[in-house]
């Protein structure tokens, strides 16, 4: 019973890859129509359509990382993890 899941894990790393993501998720935000119609303006300038699906698979990618090896892994093995 001495296996701690969370061994290793580092709290600094969690807070920054929050950060992170927050930063990168306020101008996807920002550029989307629904937010541009609810706040009354048109955020309209070459590559704005690009924004969100180029900066959501970096946040998308980037924060589960590291969970994505894990998550293969099981889904082959058939265990859980």
């Amino acid at each position: 019973m001495g296996h701690d899941r969370h061994a290793g894990h580092d709290p600094g790393m969690f807070r920054r890859r929050f950060w992170l993501c927050l930063a990168l998720t306020v101008p996807i935000v920002a550029t989307s129509h629904l937010v541009a119609g609810w706040l009354g303006y048109r955020p309209e300038f070459p590559g704005r359509s690009l924004i969100g699906p180029a900066l959501g698979s970096v946040v998308f990618w980037w924060a589960a990382g590291r969970s994505w090896p894990g998550r293969f892994a099981s889904c082959a093995t058939g265990r859980r993890g």
